[in-house]
């Protein structure tokens, strides 16, 4: 955080222009989306619009809107530098050299473009999928178990009805009327930790925060 302060402080954008962050992940659990985006809750400006069809051209699949502030890196430098930050899962986690780049060249093409400052190549936002969270499943006693798979991919989706977990102390977690996709399943969190996030479906979201 000290270094993204420096970094910031010595560096301030141009004009019309907003300090960036993404923050690169590869993740462990596989997913129905293997890149996606996951955009820091945030009350101040909206991500810059432009950032939909950046990354959309470097081959992300899906926008995850966060609801609510969540203290990871990415949302240091939106929070505290009004920078556009995002987290990107870019794949499932392999040895080291052993990743499929060629699914990732697209993100290198962005990398490249942003370290010669040439424009970046732009592809249309709507080809992205976007979610927002609608639950967060918290575990609330030590009897705490989620109802599917402890393998189950990022973005599976539950049809209404489906029970998702069941706590001594919270009850049963069911599904409503409305699809829900799960992502960040953990069953063995703390007690009072989150389990799992429910995601809706939602429009492009484009230019509001």
């Amino acid at each position: 955080m000290a270094a993204v302060d420096d970094f910031y402080a010595r560096f301030p954008p141009a004009d019309g222009t907003r300090h960036l962050h993404y923050d690169m992940h590869t993740a462990i659990r596989d997913s129905h989306y293997p890149r996606f985006a996951v955009v820091p809750f945030s009350e101040g400006e909206a991500i810059s619009p432009s950032q939909w069809s950046i990354l959309s051209a470097a081959g992300l699949q899906a926008v995850l809107h966060q609801h609510q502030h969540s203290w990871t890196f990415s949302h240091y430098s939106r929070h505290y530098h009004d920078a556009d930050a995002f987290t990107l899962e870019l794949g499932q986690v392999r040895p080291f050299g052993a990743n499929d780049m060629a699914a990732l060249a697209p993100m290198s093409r962005l990398l490249a473009a942003l370290a010669t400052g040439t424009p970046p190549d732009e592809s249309d936002p709507g080809a992205m999928d976007y979610f927002k969270v609608e639950v967060e499943l918290m575990r609330h006693s030590a009897d705490f178990a989620l109802c599917f798979s402890e393998d189950v991919a990022n973005f599976t989706r539950f049809a209404p009805g489906t029970l998702i977990a069941r706590d001594a102390q919270a009850g049963p977690c069911i599904i409503g009327d409305t699809p829900l996709s799960v992502v960040f399943p953990n069953a063995s969190v703390e007690i009072g930790a989150r389990a799992a996030l429910l995601l809706a479906s939602c429009v492009w979201i484009g230019v509001t925060a």
